[in-house]
């Protein structure tokens, strides 16, 4: 998107225009069923009038044979990542996991395993099926472009971690996985990893992982004694435990960039 608004810059100039980006999930061979019954219709547009327009456009059509609550409205970077990137990614786990367990072939034949995972509603049955290779060139391209633009971007400079117990409404940090996260962010040279656990005392949890970690992370770990505060400044947020207090929908109006 950035790029076509630099070319017509150039040879346009002076000339408005808006992008409206409105991805397709059409698969080989399936491409005419997959656009009459779509599961999804995504739509993204940047924050001016006509763009918003443009959407409303776009889901009045759509809607002739497709259900409004299926039509989603984006920005335009959040749709193509939701198309081209994020979706796929998650699909080629997917069948790389259900390769990896399905290799145990002396546990149940092969589609009883498979079928019994898909009944779970959380897993998608269609990509639970083995197979070979990615069943297309998509795959494999979308995965690269998403390594090559993490590696472009780099790791940002401050992230927050929302729960450090192992479990959710427990203080037990025994054999918690949070601390590995934080290990592992601290060996990117961040600027500042913070913490906030609605079980934890934040003086007590910070004592704790500089005994863990050593004293010489004290410049680069915080703890805090909010999520609010934790999140402030940070560009990304892992959320490490379910804490029922990180699923409220209302927040304070603050200014930070948060993902």
């Amino acid at each position: 998107m950035g790029l076509l608004a630099h070319e017509a810059a150039i040879h346009r100039p002076g000339v408005p225009f808006e992008v409206v980006s409105n991805p397709e999930f059409l698969a080989a061979g399936t491409a005419i069923n997959d656009l009459l019954y779509p599961s999804k219709i995504i739509v993204g547009i940047a924050t001016t009038k006509t763009e918003r327009r443009a959407a409303e456009t776009f889901a009045t059509i759509y809607a002739s044979w497709v259900p409004r609550d299926r039509t989603l409205t984006r920005n335009t970077w959040s749709s193509e990542l939701a198309k081209a990137l994020l979706v796929r990614c998650l699909r080629t786990t997917s069948l790389a996991s259900i390769r990896y367990l399905l290799s145990a072939r002396e546990l149940a034949p092969t589609l009883t395993r498979s079928r019994a995972v898909g009944l779970d509603p959380r897993n998608r049955t269609k990509f639970l099926v083995a197979g070979i290779g990615f069943g297309g060139s998509c795959f494999e391209k979308d995965v690269i472009c998403l390594t090559h633009l993490v590696d472009a971007m780099g790791i940002p400079d401050v992230i927050c971690i929302l729960g450090y117990a192992f479990k959710k409404n427990t203080s037990d940090t025994r054999e918690t996985l949070a601390l590995e996260i934080v290990k592992t962010l601290l060996r990117e040279d961040l600027r500042e990893v913070t913490v906030f656990d609605p079980c934890r005392n934040p003086l007590v949890l910070k004592n704790e992982m500089r005994s863990l970690l050593g004293a010489g992370v004290d410049h680069a770990i915080a703890a805090h004694s909010n999520a609010y505060d934790a999140c402030d400044g940070a560009m990304v947020v892992i959320t490490a435990t379910a804490c029922d207090k990180f699923s409220n929908k209302s927040r304070p109006n603050r200014n930070s960039p948060c993902l």
